[in-house]
């Protein structure tokens, strides 16, 4: 009798242990997902601009170790960025509504010191290069800004839920 009640109550129990293990493994996926979306190798935005800028060498050695500071001050916020959504992700079921206005505050914070950089090193490349290849680096910047950020929008909590049953 005890050992067919205690077949019955781990019997009982195992769709609830399943569920949580299904949930548990989809969120571990989500987060693993993440950190090989992160290290991805990028393309190095450095080897895409030399090819569309083809600066003559004099410009070149001007223009590039001015260009690689702005790169690693830009790269120290993308993965300050990437640090916060990946730590939100990992706890994104535990979550509170603080929690994620902080996060959220300091996304915009990050963004907002990204476009001061970018305004800042603007002039300074608006003196080593024409517009035209001034506006060629913007875009293509902005271009690979926006493959990085498709590949991590998938992984966003919030586009995870409508994964869960």
């Amino acid at each position: 009798m005890i050992r067919n009640l205690l077949i019955t109550s781990v019997f009982s129990i195992l769709p609830t242990l399943s569920v949580q293990a299904n949930e548990d493994n989809r969120l571990l996926m989500s987060v693993q997902n993440m950190g090989q979306a992160l290290n991805i190798k990028e393309r190095d935005p450095k080897i895409v601009l030399q090819r569309i800028l083809r600066l003559p060498e004099k410009q070149a050695t001007a223009f590039w170790p001015l260009y690689d500071e702005y790169y690693n001050k830009k790269k120290q916020l993308t993965d300050k960025s990437n640090l916060l959504q990946s730590h939100q992700l990992e706890s994104s079921s535990k979550n509170s509504n603080v929690f994620s206005l902080q996060v959220l505050t300091s996304l915009f914070e990050i963004e907002s010191q990204s476009l001061r950089i970018r305004q800042e090193y603007y002039k300074q490349f608006a003196l080593m290069l024409e517009p035209d290849d001034l506006l060629r680096l913007y875009q293509q910047e902005n271009r690979l800004d926006n493959e990085r950020a498709l590949r991590l929008q998938t992984l966003m909590p919030a586009n995870q839920k409508s994964l869960l049953p």
